[in-house]
């Protein structure tokens, strides 16, 4: 038995193969120039990667996502120096993109957040010991009641102490708001704004608040911060402009990954970080950190809060 088949059937059949294996070589075109164009863009861009610690404490009860050994922190210093990486300040940073000083190679950066009197006992010395600059975000409110205390009594830094960590050259302080740190249900969450709050009064909870620790800071200190440090990395659409509005040059956050850098100011606000927890080897960390895939540093943070869900 035979078959016929019809020429013009064949002749059809032939022009959708043929548009579909365009289609396919367009689109595989398209995303090997995107790819070769997004390894140009990156190959062009500074990588800062920012390190995030918080309690370094000497006994083994409680340590976690928020609390790591002294030889967790030496180790990675260790690392750090023997992977060619340099411990720069945030500040460093913002003169990159504000005036463009130069950035020596493989630039890092390393937080400790809270103000906690750990960072003055453990890991300053530490930081002296292997001649690492840090920066230290603090609570005012914290410093404040902590200054009043007897030594030995408090968990948190006192203004004393973090003048003389200053002094020294290696820490720089950053602005994490004077009392807008609660995360507790029923109240603010960081700075972020109320579902039933207006522009209006928001905007004057925040430039009281942060405005008064920076004068304290500056009173205290000696210094003023020029960045900002989300608490708790709490972030809605509403601060962003008023934390730019009041002169910082750049805000911190707490979204994971690495961070792209054109040199572009905009790309200050809202840098990543990556937390360091208890129990993970430094090479560990470092290969989490930059297997965290994002997008270049956008002009705006990423809004973590939405205030039209906030009860």
């Amino acid at each position: 038995m035979s078959i016929r088949v019809n020429g013009r059937l064949i002749a059809v059949i032939c022009a959708i193969v043929a548009v579909v294996v365009m289609i396919i070589a367009g689109v595989w075109m398209t995303s090997s120039k995107a790819t070769a164009k997004s390894a140009l863009d990156i190959t062009n861009r500074i990588c800062v990667p920012i390190l995030t610690y918080h309690s370094i404490q000497l006994q083994k009860d409680g340590l976690g996502d928020f609390s790591i050994l002294p030889s967790e922190l030496e180790s990675d210093l260790i690392y750090i120096r023997e992977n060619g990486y340099t411990a720069i300040h945030l500040k460093d940073l913002t003169e990159y993109c504000y005036k463009g000083t130069p950035l020596p190679n493989q630039p890092i950066i390393l937080t400790f957040d809270g103000g906690f009197e750990s960072c003055y006992k453990i890991a300053f010395p530490l930081l002296e010991k292997y001649e690492t600059k840090a920066v230290f975000s603090v609570v005012g409110a914290d410093i404040d009641k902590a200054s009043e205390q007897p030594v030995g009594t408090t968990a948190f830094m006192r203004w004393k102490e973090l003048r003389e960590v200053t002094e020294s050259g290696l820490v720089e302080v950053v602005n994490q708001s004077y009392s807008l740190n609660s995360y507790k249900d029923g109240t603010r969450k960081g700075i972020a704004k109320l579902r039933k709050e207006s522009l209006a009064d928001y905007k004057a909870v925040l430039e009281g608040d942060i405005g008064r620790m920076q004068e304290e800071t500056r009173d205290k200190t000696g210094i003023l911060p020029v960045d900002f440090s989300y608490p708790y990395g709490i972030i809605c659409r509403e601060s962003v402009d008023i934390i730019s509005e009041m002169g910082f040059a750049a805000t911190l956050s707490s979204e994971p990954g690495v961070n792209y850098l054109s040199g572009s100011p905009d790309e200050l606000f809202g840098l990543r970080r990556n937390n360091r927890p208890h129990g993970m080897e430094s090479e560990e960390v470092f290969d989490k950190m930059y297997r965290v895939k994002v997008a270049f540093n956008s002009i705006k943070p990423v809004i973590t809060y939405d205030v039209q869900y906030d009860s």
